[in-house]
């Protein structure tokens, strides 16, 4: 017997967004051996999840991303003339599609192992992960943070720290090189 959406216990598995988007534009067929590495971690990640956290038969899960749009200024306000030598259009990356591409594979997988699974790609420059964990009433969140500097540890906390210490929601910090490889073979990716 199938549980209802709304019964469901909502697990959030949350990506930082430097993990899924490349760095730059592919050129010519080069593969970022960088990004390709980041991306085999965020499926381990959603690996682990599925064989550690997720109950196909209770859950559903969230696969979700905060996309931020950092700017030095706005581009309404600078002419039309500065913006495109600034921002050649031909190669600007579109983070949604590439991560709603990731996600939809993801997705796939989960469902062919009767996962109940839905994306949600937030693209709101004030809303945080936290805020959007609380928005589907998850009961638990495992996140996926990128890996700051040395520095950026000395001066501060990244997202998914701050959710794991200050958050009302439980949150699991799994870094997808401390998985083993090997899981993404029972993963099919």
């Amino acid at each position: 017997m199938s549980v209802p959406l709304s019964l469901r216990r909502k697990v959030m598995l949350i990506f930082d967004q430097d993990l899924l988007s490349p760095g730059h534009v592919e050129i010519e067929g080069e593969r970022d051996n960088m990004y390709q590495e980041r991306l085999n971690n965020a499926y381990k990640m959603a690996a682990w999840a599925a064989d550690n956290i997720i109950k196909a038969e209770t859950d559903h899960v969230f696969l979700s991303c905060c996309i931020k749009n950092d700017k030095f200024f706005d581009p309404a306000v600078v002419s039309e003339l500065i913006n495109n030598v600034l921002y050649n259009e031909e190669n600007k990356v579109d983070n949604h599609k590439i991560i709603q591409a990731i996600f939809e594979k993801i997705l796939k997988i989960y469902v062919s192992r009767g996962i109940s699974c839905s994306i949600d790609i937030s693209i709101d420059q004030i809303n945080t992960q936290a805020d959007l964990a609380a928005s589907h009433k998850a009961a638990i969140v495992v996140a996926q943070p990128s890996d700051l500097s040395a520095i950026g540890k000395a001066v501060s906390l990244d997202w998914a720290e701050r959710m794991a210490r200050d958050g009302p929601i439980p949150t699991l910090i799994v870094k997808g090189s401390m998985v083993p490889d090997s899981i993404l073979y029972k993963f099919n990716v």
